[in-house]
């Protein structure tokens, strides 16, 4: 298999970055843009990042690079010079949603509502005592907002989106676009916002990689963010992509 015929796609937090106690804290190795900018040109261009982050701000992490990204779980995508935007005005009732959550959880400190415009999540790991409190806004908000929106469970997290959101869905957008069409398939991720993500790969005769020790259905493993990137880097060194280098078989 030629490096001509593969795809690469990454997920961010906790996969190219360490999870942060704030999601705006996380830190970007000072060598992982470059990588990520050899690999683009070594794949000629089917390559894109898979995120719940928006677009905008993927960007200004990756600066002053703009890769093909699915930002909010696919809802926002770039492919080439095509941009698809999420409608925030279209979504009334997930703004007042988000408005009865933020009053519920203002009183608890350490805890975060974030904003994403098309989604919003409530963020805990500042306060993991506060867990089933935060649960249990997300399911009331959910109950008020119907089937048109469902609940994404993380690492110390929740998310509403709108339900046809999904990294699995992205990743099979990305696989229908001509540049990478026909193309193989390689996803790392480390959440259960992943694991849609990886069926869609397997069942393109990918390769999926799964960061931690979480049950998943990825074929592989690697250890850490660190990992990922010593990966990346014997990848665009040797054009070998998806070998086994300092990867484990789930």
């Amino acid at each position: 298999m030629t490096t001509q015929t593969w795809s690469l796609f990454l997920d961010f937090d906790g996969t190219l970055v360490d999870i942060a106690s704030r999601p705006d804290n996380v830190v970007i190795d000072s060598t992982l843009v470059p990588t990520l900018q050899e690999l683009q040109l070594i794949l000629e261009g089917r390559f894109a990042i898979v995120s719940g982050r928006s677009l905008h701000v993927l960007d200004g992490f990756l600066r002053p690079l703009m890769f093909d990204a699915a930002g909010l779980h696919g809802l926002e995508t770039r492919a080439g010079d095509i941009t698809t935007q999420c409608d925030v005005a279209g979504r009334p009732e997930l703004t007042l949603a988000l408005e009865k959550v933020k009053r519920a959880m203002d009183p608890i400190q350490g805890v975060i509502v974030e904003d994403k415009g098309c989604s919003f999540s409530i963020h805990w790991r500042k306060a993991v005592e506060a867990e089933k409190l935060c649960r249990h806004a997300l399911s009331e908000a959910l109950k008020e907002l119907g089937s048109d929106y469902r609940l994404q469970l993380g690492k110390c997290v929740g998310e509403i989106l709108p339900t046809e959101a999904s990294k699995g869905h992205a990743i099979a957008d990305f696989l229908k676009h001509p540049h990478y069409r026909n193309s193989r398939p390689i996803f790392i991720g480390d959440d259960l916002t992943d694991e849609d993500g990886f069926r869609v790969v397997n069942d393109n005769d990918g390769v999926s990689i799964h960061v931690g020790n979480l049950d998943t259905v990825a074929q592989h493993r690697l250890a850490s963010p660190a990992a990922v990137l010593d990966t990346l880097k014997y990848w665009g060194q040797t054009g070998q992509f998806g070998s086994l280098f300092k990867l484990q078989t789930s």
